[in-house]
């Protein structure tokens, strides 16, 4: 029996190993206090091996800030100590990743309890390489969020994406209002392991356990 329970482990850590999920919690951002913008930092381009371009002619960047920032530490992060943040607000942020993500979604929270301009709702929407629209998220709604902060997972379960876009509501006009983003989780496109190899997989372990039965 310990031989077949160390087939099926094998197996199944196989398989697991095809699904393992990364989580960007951005606690690895450092060289900055408080806040900081990604070109400020040198990490637009780079950063997790993906580029996260500012938008509206440069003027809206990614950013990351700190739970010691005095306007962030009334929401805090979702986990550590440091969270994304559409400095400058605006409407639309990108992600485009350097190969195919199967993004499962991430926490939304506002970015300050103490600030009226915050994003009343946001949602994701995934592009293939093609710059082809292909799937889209629910909306999420953060309007109750400034009188009482609180990080709301907002799924996505996206396969094949290769531009992650977020786009929040407008505030009275103002193109945008601010929002924060914590544990972004997607995994390795599930189309770079063939199901065909999945299937042999399992029927490898199959054949095993057959063979050690009969002996």
């Amino acid at each position: 029996m310990n031989r077949i329970n160390a087939i099926i482990a094998a197996a199944l850590f196989s398989i697991s190993g095809v699904a393992n999920a990364l989580v960007m919690d951005f606690e690895d951002i450092g060289g900055f206090t408080n806040r900081a913008n990604f070109p400020a930092l040198g990490i637009a381009g780079t950063y997790g091996g993906f580029e996260w371009p500012s938008e509206n002619g440069g003027s809206n960047p990614w950013a990351v800030v700190e739970n010691s920032d005095s306007q962030f530490s009334s929401v805090g992060a979702y986990s550590g100590e440091q969270a994304l943040w559409n400095w400058s607000a605006g409407v639309e942020r990108n992600i485009v990743f350097d190969q195919l993500y199967d993004v499962q979604g991430a926490y939304f929270n506002v970015f300050s309890a103490n600030a009226s301009w915050g994003s009343e709702t946001v949602q994701f929407n995934a592009y293939d390489e093609q710059n082809n629209l292909i799937d889209s998220s629910s909306v999420l709604a953060l309007t109750d969020n400034v009188a009482n902060p609180e990080w709301q997972w907002l799924a996505a379960d996206f396969v094949g994406v290769k531009r992650l876009q977020i786009i929040a509501s407008d505030v009275d006009g103002y193109g945008g209002g601010w929002w924060t983003m914590d544990d972004l989780t997607l995994s390795a496109a599930s189309e770079s392991v063939p199901e065909p190899a999945l299937i042999a997989l399992l029927g490898f372990g199959l054949v095993g356990l057959g063979f050690l039965r009969r002996k």
